[in-house]
């Protein structure tokens, strides 16, 4: 055991010193690096402790816990112990999941006694209890001075302790459960899980939040007093009993029992999840070698439609990407879910929707939604994003401009499937309503995410060449977005202009305006896509190749993309 626990600390050791880059290096200097290094830790940690400590100690002399303390106990922790959950739930990622069963430094740790048991206990489980004993340290520091300046405030002392020493170790072993559960796919798409907690999180969030934004979206606006109270009673309905009943000092005992328990049968969940997982990689069958292999392209083969194969390689890319190359979209696209649920969630909390905005307002925030994403979008879509795959499909038969066309369809749908959730949700927070307002919102949507994807296109052959990474990111230069954002404003301008459009009749003539302008694209486009556009067209231009990335060997059976 002893052996066990000294493998785990020195892969954990290894790590923290990578992350300061006290890694490299050896003899004295090294040495008085890492001395200097701890002693600033040190006494950074010991500075910020005794100034909460004076703080406790300066509240416990001013304000000292009166007679009602321990009934009040229960409503004061409520929302920090939620909180505290709901970040460990929000932090248990799919990719340090994955990051955990395929580690990037795989060729590495496979020369060294490690196990998959020391890489969760270092990476997962370590740091988690760092982040929750700073946090319980933090807190401490302040409640336990104060607490302890008067009799109530001392008999309190202890079930404050419990419920804090049990809310970070049960919240650590939650975290640990659910990343360890996320270790093996469970569905097809891994983003899925996410995006469905990111609804049902934005609906409840926006139906809590719906008297605030009443409140609000007054003519005067709330007093101070009424904002009070609505918090107050948001917190106290939100507050279940059971909570208050936790909080008496007779049910102590039972209380570190429940936390106990809790702590105990999550961890063992952890535990047998990454025994399963090692049991399934020394079962599996070992890579055959590429003489035997079957051909991936028996198995599915790739379409032969430029619009088909780029969305299918963007669509791989997606899923395998690096994290630090596709993660960004993701976030957004979970965020776009998220407030688009939750603008949902207060109108039904509402009753209606609780602003009646002109049209112009709509379609410039559609607008400046679609701006916010596009910087993402070419991480994954974009031309930037392909390398050396651009070459190789602008010398295929099929004629230059139908590769164009493609990547503009792709980074299209993919600004829509991003913004579409917000966008939607906001039209409808906002007061569109009727047939005429529903067919101008969709129809200014779809004109807003074309315009958007013909701008990312465009861009890579109006800046200079960008910049590639070892991670998969592609850096831009500086020029770029200004660029974006001016081709975006240039073809949204049938979206913000058209919107002026008055009278009975207006918002029908508007969608007339936005269809003709779908179609003009649309014509464009299949004409883009027959031409054989030239090499003074449409100038190579590759990316820098990029450094180097130590990884451990892929063995997919499925054709290579960028990656």
């Amino acid at each position: 055991m002893t052996r066990w626990l000294r493998t785990a600390y020195a892969l954990w050791l290894a790590d923290t010193r990578r992350r300061l880059n006290l890694l490299a290096g050896t003899g004295p200097s090294a040495a008085r690096r890492r001395r200097a290094a701890r002693l600033v830790v040190g006494a950074g940690a010991a500075a910020a402790l005794g100034a909460l400590v004076v703080l406790g100690r300066t509240l416990g002399a001013l304000a000292p816990p009166g007679a009602d303390v321990g009934a009040d106990l229960a409503a004061w922790t409520w929302s920090p112990v939620a909180l505290w959950f709901l970040c460990q739930v929000l932090g248990a990622e799919p990719a340090k999941a994955r990051a955990l069963v395929a580690p990037p430094d795989a060729d590495v740790l496979r020369a060294l006694p490690v196990t998959r048991a020391h890489l969760v206990t270092a990476r997962l489980v370590v740091p988690a209890a760092g982040v929750a004993a700073v946090v319980l340290c933090a807190g401490a520091a302040v409640a336990v001075p104060w607490l302890a300046a008067g009799a109530e405030g001392r008999r309190a002392l202890p079930v404050l302790l419990v419920h804090a020493l049990g809310a970070a170790a049960s919240g650590v072993a939650l975290r640990v459960a659910l990343t360890a559960a996320l270790m093996v796919r469970v569905v097809r798409v891994p983003h899925l899980p996410r995006v469905a907690v990111a609804v049902v999180a934005g609906g409840i969030a926006g139906v809590v939040a719906a008297p605030f934004a009443r409140a609000f979206a007054g003519d005067d606006g709330p007093s101070q007093e009424h904002a009070a109270r609505l918090i107050g009673d948001a917190l106290t309905a939100a507050r279940p009993h059971a909570w208050s009943v936790l909080h008496r000092p007779d049910a102590v005992a039972w209380t570190a029992a429940g936390y106990a328990a809790v702590t105990l049968a999550l961890a063992a969940c952890a535990a047998l999840r990454v025994r399963a997982t090692v049991r399934r990689d020394a079962a599996a069958d070992p890579p055959r070698p590429a003489a035997t292999r079957a051909p991936a392209a028996a198995a599915r083969p790739w379409p032969s439609s430029p619009y088909a194969l780029v969305g299918r390689v963007t669509w791989l890319r997606l899923l395998r990407g690096h994290p630090q190359t596709v993660g960004g979209l993701a976030r957004l696209q979970r965020a776009g879910v998220f407030a688009g649920a939750g603008c949902l969630g207060v109108v039904a909390g509402a009753g209606g929707p609780l602003w009646e905005l002109p049209f112009a307002a709509v379609g410039g925030l559609f607008v400046a939604v679609a701006l916010v994403t596009t910087g993402e979008v070419v991480q994954v879509c974009g031309i930037e994003a392909d390398r050396e795959c651009w070459a190789a499909l602008r010398q295929s038969p099929r004629p230059g401009g139908a590769w164009v066309a493609a990547k503009v369809a792709v980074s299209a749908a993919a600004v829509a499937a991003v913004t579409g959730p917000f966008c939607l949700g906001a039209a409808v927070l906002c007061g569109v309503g009727g047939v005429a307002g529903w067919t101008r919102a969709l129809l200014a949507f779809a004109a807003v995410a074309l315009a958007a994807g013909c701008a990312t296109v465009l861009t890579f052959f109006c800046v200079p060449r960008p910049e590639g990474f070892a991670d998969g990111r592609v850096t831009r230069a500086p020029a770029a977005d200004v660029t974006e954002g001016v081709l975006v404003a240039l073809l949204t301008v049938p979206v913000t202009a058209g919107s002026a459009l008055s009278g009975p009749a207006g918002p029908w003539a508007h969608c007339l305006l936005l269809a003709a302008c779908l179609a003009g694209a649309y014509g464009a486009l299949r004409a883009l896509a027959r031409r054989d556009v030239t090499a003074t067209a449409l100038p190579h231009r590759p990316l820098a190749a990029p450094a180097p990335q130590m990884s451990a060997p892929s063995h997919h059976h499925t054709p290579r993309t960028h990656q």
